[in-house]
């Protein structure tokens, strides 16, 4: 299982990636390390900037919203839907809400 950034690469990795449990762990880690480096870089001086990550955590229905220095999960936003294009146009509606708030 990779763990941390000094996690060796599988030797074998078409065998590693064939496994959907190894799947899912790579899945979940890269999702959260693109948590954490989103919320170290996106920049203050763009306050709308936010990243959006689903479906890549070990809870699937999981959305999780990241802007600069600051992550949440977006209760409003689970969605079992697996097509890209109705989870884009749920996420385009959250997004109208969002800004017109702002």
């Amino acid at each position: 299982m990779i763990q941390s950034q000094s996690t060796p690469i599988p030797e074998q990795w078409g065998k590693y990636i064939l496994n959907p449990r190894n799947k899912e762990n790579l899945a979940d880690y890269l999702s959260n390390e693109i948590c954490l480096h989103s919320q170290e870089n996106l920049y203050l001086h763009h306050l709308h900037q936010k990243v959006v990550l689903a479906e890549g955590f070990i809870d699937k229905g999981m959305v999780v919203s990241v802007s600069q220095g600051y992550s949440e999960v977006l209760l409003l936003l689970p969605s079992d839907h697996e097509e890209a294009d109705t989870r884009i146009l749920l996420h385009a509606k959250d997004a109208s809400h969002t800004s017109a708030d702002s």
